[in-house]
């Protein structure tokens, strides 16, 4: 199947779409930095440390997006 990204910075903040195939699985990580908001088109949670996000994902296309503390 498909496994596709697209990143870009918008206005400081970064996006990624990313679609995942059928019968797969991925861990998706995202640079946040402390204090940045991480925002998904999914109801998912991110294990988090000092430099990134971590997001488990099934099959299926998913979007984020990181927004840098001020």
């Amino acid at each position: 199947g498909l496994l596709a990204s697209e990143r870009k910075i918008e206005r400081g903040a970064f996006s990624l779409e990313v679609t995942i195939p059928p019968n797969t699985s991925a861990t998706v990580c995202l640079p946040a930095a402390a204090g940045a908001a991480v925002e998904s088109n999914e109801n998912l949670s991110a294990a988090r440390d000092k430099a990134e996000a971590r997001f488990e994902t099934e099959a299926g296309t998913y979007r984020f997006r990181v927004i840098p503390a001020r």
